[in-house]
């Protein structure tokens, strides 16, 4: 009869079994693996938004180059260094677009 645990150790393994460098364990899990109250809070609830109805973009009285509309649409980022200013993209309705460097 064969036993199903593991042989005695002897210095020689157990000199082994200390070398860990060159070893390494993985393992995968699932969310559903360790159910949590809290993760089934922290998952998003998806809401579809029709495009036409959400006004994303802000205004500017800014005069626009092309047509001479008086009030464009503007977005600001920070491409530059953190101590230099942010550039100002600005979008006419005429399709015209610009940016200027703060």
């Amino acid at each position: 009869m064969q036993s199903s645990f593991a042989p005695a150790a002897t210095p020689k393994t157990k000199a082994a079994a200390l070398d860990t460098g060159s070893k390494s364990i993985s393992t995968s899990t699932k969310p559903t693996d360790f159910p949590s109250q809290l993760r089934q809070k922290l998952q998003s609830k998806v809401q579809t938004i029709e495009k036409h109805k959400v006004n994303t973009h802000a205004l500017i009285d800014e005069t626009c180059p092309k047509c001479g509309r008086e009030e464009v649409y503007y977005t600001q980022l920070q491409l530059r260094g953190a101590d230099e200013g942010s550039t100002t993209f600005y979008t006419c309705k005429c399709g015209n677009r610009w940016s200027q460097n703060n």
